[in-house]
């Protein structure tokens, strides 16, 4: 099994550092809660990262819009999302560099994470979700660099947000914003040119002033 790991993950150590914690993070909010699927309930972890707006006023609080990418809602939500990761993460990873790829990784992440404030403020949200449908942008980013056939990645992102805007039970902005997040480094990650990585990190910077000041002015009682 650890070898089978090894070969599957070989060149992307920052997928299976983020899959091992996605992991952990989940087992230790099942311990705490008791529960294999209802481990966000009586989690101190789990009610701590949850991304919640109105308890984004602090410092403190802002580790939420990252933390919040860790937390899963039951054993099928975080199966899913690893699943994915384990998918789209090795091939991305080991195409455009590891740096590179934890870089957009936490951009789409983020990205995901001031759509739900900014548009769906007192949504409760949770998942990896939106830093996975920034991969698929960056998937049909990779495809036209290598002039491949852009009918499956494409179809992928397009069954995914119709899921998305059908289903009741997931975080469409979640979704869109780090889709969009995605789409707008893309690009420059997977063609990856000189300059590059202070647009990657001035794109991080951006975002986090962004969810720093939407979390100040919604407040505690919002």
């Amino acid at each position: 099994m650890v070898e089978l790991l090894r070969k599957y993950f070989a060149g992307a150590p920052v997928t299976f550092l983020l899959s091992a914690a996605i992991l952990a993070v989940y087992f230790v909010t099942a311990v705490q809660s008791g529960s294999l699927e209802r481990n966000w309930v009586d989690s101190t972890l789990a009610q701590d990262w949850i991304l919640f707006a109105p308890e984004m006023h602090d410092p403190v609080a802002m580790l939420r819009a990252v933390g919040s990418m860790f937390i899963h809602l039951g054993a099928t939500h975080m199966a899913l999302n690893l699943f994915m990761l384990g998918l789209l993460g090795p091939e991305l990873e080991r195409a455009i560099g590891s740096r590179q790829f934890a870089a957009g990784y936490f951009i789409a992440g983020l990205g995901g994470s001031l759509a739900v404030m900014l548009m769906d403020t007192l949504a409760p949200t949770a998942g990896a979700s939106g830093a996975l449908y920034g991969l698929m942008a960056f998937l049909v980013a990779l495809a036209v660099r290598r002039k491949m056939d852009l009918r499956a990645p494409l179809v992928l992102v397009a069954v995914n947000v119709v899921f998305s805007l059908v289903s009741g039970n997931v975080s469409l902005w979640g979704h869109l914003g780090g889709l969009i997040a995605g789409a707008i480094v893309a690009w420059p990650l997977v063609a990856w040119r000189k300059g590059t990585a202070p647009l990657l990190l001035g794109v991080l910077v951006v975002e986090c002033v962004l969810i720093w000041v939407v979390g100040t002015s919604i407040g505690p009682t919002a």
